[in-house]
């Protein structure tokens, strides 16, 4: 599977993030698939580069997301994920794997 946009793909990677949630929403196309956007407050390689950094927006997505966590999840929340990185330089977004609340929103 190559990239449209011609860039060369990711390398192999797995980080640890803690993040912000801005926004989740289950995808139209795919009832299993929740996506994000996140505003990263840390990021922690695990293995390989880490292609983010503290203080940027980045989208990502989820499948499967345990349905106890996802009625947990709102905006505002901060989150830590292990996450990977999938895409090339141009465009890409992390998979999220093992999300957990860290910080409840603050109503």
């Amino acid at each position: 599977m190559g990239s449209q946009s011609g860039g060369m793909m990711a390398a192999p990677n797995e980080s640890t993030i803690t993040a912000k949630l801005l926004s989740m929403k289950r995808s139209e196309k795919f009832s299993d698939k929740w996506l994000l956007e996140l505003d990263i407050q840390a990021i922690e390689s695990v293995h390989g580069p880490t292609f983010a950094r503290a203080g940027q927006r980045v989208k990502a997505f989820a499948f499967d997301v345990d349905m106890d966590t996802v009625g947990q999840l709102a905006a505002g929340m901060v989150i830590t994920v292990k996450a990977e990185y999938l895409g090339d330089a141009r465009d890409g977004q992390f998979q999220l794997k093992h999300v957990e609340v860290v910080k409840e929103t603050d109503r």
